[in-house]
């Protein structure tokens, strides 16, 4: 409870950082010091004290007396005292008053925490008291009583100062009754009551708030009778935090609940529970798993919003309470989501840190090639485990991997073979093994065939069995690196590659047993796999000829020649 006791100002004021006004110690040990304390309140200033330097002393009862003036032509005396008491669970501090009938103890108004043993325990801060002495005379006697057994004891009862007063100085005693907690009522109101009473009128009662650090609202509470005090807050949107204090009023004075502190609540729109993920040490994905408990709350969920740390502009939207999410390499992998309402975004989740490496394809050369092409295609990444004769590489589409080799865990380059028919546009490739199987979207484009390089020219085009040609062949677009060529089985290469650009110069060699007709031959440049096609053809054996030059009967001969359909051979 604060006093603001701006209104009344006091007749008497013994303020004792300045002087011990003349107070008196008695009682059985005396114990009633003035001056700093070294133990108990935090204070520079002097105050009145049991024992400054230690815990007061057991089994005794010690008093301060009041050096009070006369009260005549007061009509309401009343005293007031600022104190801070630490004392033992059995041990109390009470005021006593001696009207001429003897000693006796008052309750302060609104009474002691303790109604056997008075101030008990500990204020922890300095709290202000009040005494009515109307019913007392013009001259009554005041002390403070500190009684202690003969058990523990504590830091004891310190006094900083004391008023006189003619009048109200003590306000309000408010309390609170019922306060909002957080709220998913978007409608309102808020319901706050306070119990609020006083010694001398019926007290008013507000309640001020603010929202969102807004300038501060009043509003009224309605008294419901027996010290009650009912008030509104009107509803406010989601997100709204709210700061609030009840006020009570005699007209003199005012208290203050919360004393030093304002009341919060928030409204709010519940967030989902339990994010989980995978439970595994060390994660390698390039997806996972994750789910959550739906919301407590009255409004209907539509959806829910998931969120990764540093993505908050790139949310993944799903509808029920679990997503299969993708992970990207050199992002931070905490997760929070949200509940997507029907009347607005709910609050965030906790967030939850996944432990994962995530696989990343940093390079695939080229990453495009056409309908109907055959060429090489070098992968390199990091986190891909890649492993001779367990790692395999596929396509989502019409893509045959017709070879792969290895170079390390993180390389390897793939030879595939792109059907026709393969509708152009953007493919996935899956990369599988030891690890697990990682997917990596729309990395590759197959090409329109029409477009496709190949060879446009090859002199000469034939080539007979058992015979040795040069050829010359010419493609559309420079050759990538030296050649290899794979002619098949019947056809031989026996010479030196020349590659001069988009030419290569070589010497093929057909077995005298090739087959005859068209044959496939590949040139490997490294790259690509160029084809083209060489009619291996027939060897005819010439047929035998008897032919002869004139002799002495060459007239003969030459006459018979025609007949004979011979000629001289070359």
């Amino acid at each position: 409870m604060v006093l603001l006791l701006a209104a009344l100002l006091p007749i008497s004021t013994w303020d004792f950082s300045t002087s011990d006004h003349g107070f008196v110690s008695t009682g059985g040990t005396d114990q009633w010091e003035w001056g700093q304390p070294t133990v108990g309140p935090t204070t520079t200033n002097t105050v009145w004290g049991t024992r400054l330097s230690g815990f007061y002393l057991n089994d005794t009862a010690d008093y301060l007396e009041v050096p009070m003036s006369s009260l005549v032509g007061l009509s309401r005396p009343v005293l007031t005292f600022s104190h801070w008491y630490d004392v033992y669970q059995d041990d109390g501090c009470t005021i006593q008053v001696n009207d001429g009938s003897g000693w006796q103890t008052v309750d302060p108004i609104y009474g002691y925490p303790d109604p056997a043993l008075g101030f008990t325990s500990a204020s922890n801060f300095f709290i202000d008291s009040a005494i009515d002495l109307s019913d007392f005379g013009d001259d009554p006697q005041v002390r403070f009583a500190l009684t202690a057994d003969e058990t523990h004891s504590a830091a004891g009862w310190y006094l900083s100062a004391v008023f006189l007063y003619n009048g109200d100085p003590a306000p309000p005693l408010i309390s609170d009754s019922t306060i909002p907690e957080d709220t998913q009522n978007l409608v309102g109101p808020y319901i706050i009551e306070l119990t609020a009473i006083d010694d001398y009128v019926d007290p008013d009662v507000s309640v001020v708030a603010r929202f969102n650090g807004a300038p501060e609202e009043t509003f009224s509470a309605v008294d419901m009778g027996s010290g009650l005090f009912h008030a509104e807050i009107p509803a406010q949107a989601k997100d709204t935090e709210i700061e609030w204090y009840g006020l009570a009023s005699d007209g003199t004075s005012t208290s203050r609940w919360p004393e030093t502190t304002n009341s919060p609540f928030r409204v709010f729109l519940a967030a989902p529970t339990n994010l989980e993920g995978p439970n595994e040490d060390r994660l390698i994905a390039r997806r996972v798993n994750l789910t959550w408990t739906p919301p407590d709350s009255p409004h209907t969920v539509v959806g829910y919003q998931l969120v990764e740390q540093g993505l908050e502009d790139n949310p993944l939207v799903v509808g029920n309470a679990y997503a299969n999410v993708e992970l990207l390499p050199d992002t931070s992998h905490i997760f929070t989501v949200a509940a997507l309402y029907d009347v607005g975004t709910g609050d965030f989740s906790e967030s939850l840190e996944l432990d994962v490496e995530v696989p990343k394809l940093e390079e695939l050369d080229p990453e495009a090639g056409y309908q109907g092409d055959q060429l090489y295609i070098y992968l390199e990444g990091e986190s891909l485990y890649l492993l001779d004769g367990v790692t395999e590489v596929e396509f989502d589409a019409a893509i045959e991997v017709l070879d792969l080799s290895v170079f390390d865990v993180q390389q390897a380059a793939i030879l595939v073979d792109i059907d026709e028919e393969v509708e152009p546009g953007t493919v996935s490739l899956t990369i599988s093994g030891g690890r697990g199987s990682f997917s990596f979207d729309d990395v590759f484009e197959v090409l329109d065939g029409a477009d496709r390089p190949g060879i446009i020219e090859v002199v000469p085009s034939k080539i007979t069995q058992g015979k040795s040609v040069d050829f010359e062949v010419v493609a559309s677009e420079a050759f990538a690196g030296e050649i290899t060529i794979d002619a098949g089985d019947d056809l031989v290469l026996t010479s030196e590659i020349e590659v001069d650009g988009d030419t290569a110069v070589f010497e093929l060699s057909a077995n005298g047993t090739a087959k005859a007709g068209e044959h496939t031959v590949v040139l490997d440049d490294g790259s690509r796999l160029w084809t083209f096609e060489v009619d291996v053809q027939e060897y005819q054996v010439p047929p035998q000829r008897f032919c002869a030059t004139s002799t002495e009967h060459g007239w003969t001969f030459l006459i018979l020649l025609p007949l004979l359909g011979c000629r001289k051979r070359d």
